[in-house]
C-alpha cells in the first residue's frame, strides 16, 4: 500500500518536463503548447524537494488510513445486507442473522463477543429435522471439521458450533452462495441463502478491531489476538429515588384532564376515534415520576396484538402545562414518539415499550429507559429490521442493571 501510494506520488515529480530554451524549463508542457509555470534550470533543486515533500505527504497520508482502518467503528452499529442483517451493541458485541425468503426453513445466528478473547457460536436452525451429514454448499457435501452439537424438540433442529470449529465453519461458508439440507434441485429442501454473510462478517471484524488479524472471519491477517481491543464496560443507570404512588381516582382525574388538554395532539397522531374520547380509555395510565410530576399514557389504537400511546410528562396540577415525550433512539432519524405495548414502573423508574412488526413477532424493536430524576436515559434497546422468521432481536444497546426486554 505504501509503496503504490509513493510511486503515484514521485510520479507527479517525475512529470517536470526539462526543455532547455535559453536559461527556461516548462512544467507540465510541451514546447509550443505553453507551460503551466517556468522555472530556472538553477533551480532545478526543486524537484529534489518535490520529490521528498510528496513522499512525506503521502507516509502521512497512509499511516493515517492504516490508523482509520485499526480503529474501530463507532457503535452501535446495524446493516442489512442482502439475505444477512448485523447488530453490534455498545460493547461491541455482535450478532449476525441470515434467513432465506424463497425457501424458508433454514436459517443461522452468529455471536461474537468482543475483546482479544471474544466468544464465538453459531447456531444452524431448521424447521424440520436434519442432520449435519445431510448439509450441502452450493450443490455439493458441506464437509468441515466441526463437531455439531445437536438439539431437537418436536419441531425443530437446532446444530451449534462453537470457537474454532465455528470459525472453520464461518471460512467454508463466507464465500458460497446456499446452504441446504439435502440436494438442491428438491425444492422442499431447507435452504439458507448466504448471499451477504461475507459483508456482515467484515462488518463484524471491523467493529472488533480484527480486520488483518489471526482471528478475523472475513479477511485474517498476521495481525496477533492480543492486539484486538477490550470489550467497553456496560455502563450502569441509576434511577431516580422511589415516588409515592398516585390514587386510582387522581390517575383517572389527571388522565381525563390530559386528554382534554392534549386533543390536538391525538388528532394530530391520527389517532382511532374510540381511543379519543372524552372518557378514559381502559389501556390510559397516569403514574409519578416525582411527588410533583406524572408521566401519562394515553392509548391512540389498538390492533390485534399490540396497542400503541402518546406519552405526556408534566406538573400534576398544571395539565396544560404537560409536553409531549419524545425519546431518541440510536441509528433512529427521528426520536420516538408512539410507543407500542408501554408500560412504566414507578419502582424501578424503568419506561419500556416494544413493537412487533408482525404477530409472529420475528420483526420489531424493543427499548427500555430509566428515568434518573431529570430525564430518561437508554438503558436497553433491540431491533430487527427483516421479517425473517427468526424471533431472537440482536441487542444494540444494553446496561449493567437493566436487562433487555425479550
Amino acid at each position: 500500500m505504501m509503496a503504490v501510494a509513493l510511486g503515484q506520488g514521485l510520479a507527479i515529480c517525475h512529470d517536470v518536463v526539462i526543455n532547455k530554451q535559453g536559461d527556461q524549463s516548462l512544467v507540465g508542457g510541451k514546447p509550443g503548447e505553453g507551460a503551466v509555470f517556468t522555472v530556472r534550470i538553477r533551480d532545478m533543486i526543486w524537484l529534489g524537494l518535490c520529490r521528498a515533500g510528496i513522499a512525506l505527504v503521502v507516509a502521512a497520508q497512509v499511516m493515517a488510513a492504516w490508523a482509520a482502518m485499526a480503529a474501530p467503528r463507532s457503535v452501535p452499529a446495524y446493516a442489512e445486507i442482502k439475505d444477512w442483517m448485523v447488530a453490534c451493541d455498545n460493547t461491541r458485541s455482535c450478532e449476525a442473522q441470515g434467513s432465506s425468503d424463497e425457501n424458508p426453513g433454514l436459517s443461522m445466528i452468529i455471536r461474537r463477543n468482543a475483546g482479544p478473547e471474544g466468544s464465538l457460536e453459531i447456531t444452524l436452525a431448521s424447521e424440520s429435522e436434519i442432520e449435519p451429514s445431510s448439509l450441502m454448499l452450493d450443490g455439493g457435501p458441506f464437509n468441515t471439521a466441526a463437531s455439531w452439537a445437536i438439539r431437537r424438540d418436536e419441531r425443530s433442529t437446532m446444530l451449534l458450533a462453537s470457537g474454532q470449529q465455528a470459525a472453520a465453519v464461518l471460512k467454508a461458508l463466507r464465500n458460497g452462495i446456499v446452504l441446504s439440507s439435502g440436494p438442491r434441485k428438491d425444492r422442499s429442501a431447507p435452504a439458507l441463502s448466504l448471499r451477504g454473510l461475507a459483508a456482515v462478517l467484515m462488518l463484524m471484524d471491523d467493529v472488533q478491531g480484527r480486520v488483518g488479524g489471526e482471528g478475523a472471519l472475513a479477511l485474517p491477517g498476521p495481525a496477533p489476538a492480543d492486539q484486538v481491543p477490550p470489550a467497553p464496560a456496560l455502563p450502569m443507570v441509576v434511577a431516580a429515588a422511589m415516588a409515592p404512588t398516585l390514587s386510582p381516582q387522581a390517575a383517572r382525574s389527571l388522565i381525563g384532564a390530559i386528554r382534554v388538554a392534549k386533543a390536538s395532539d391525538m388528532t394530530a397522531a391520527e389517532c382511532e376515534p374510540e381511543a379519543d374520547v372524552g372518557t378514559p380509555h381502559d389501556r390510559d395510565r397516569a403514574m409519578l415520576l416525582s411527588p410533583g410530576e406524572a408521566l401519562v399514557l394515553l392509548e391512540c389504537f389498538r390492533g390485534p396484538y399490540q396497542s400503541a400511546s402518546l406519552a405526556f410528562r408534566g406538573p400534576t396540577d398544571r395539565p396544560t402545562q404537560a409536553e409531549r415525550l419524545t425519546l431518541p433512539l440510536p441509528l433512529e432519524a427521528a426520536p420516538m414518539d408512539m410507543f407500542f405495548s408501554a408500560d412504566y414502573d414507578p419502582t424501578t423508574h424503568i419506561f419500556a415499550m416494544k413493537a412487533n412488526g408482525r404477530g409472529l413477532g420475528d420483526c420489531g424493536r424493543s427499548a427500555s429507559w430509566v428515568f434518573d430524576g431529570r430525564r430518561f436515559q437508554l438503558a436497553a434497546y433491540a431491533k430487527q429490521g427483516r421479517c425473517g422468521g427468526i424471533v431472537s432481536w440482536p441487542v444494540l444497546w444494553r446496561s449493567a442493571n437493566v436487562p433487555v426486554r425479550p
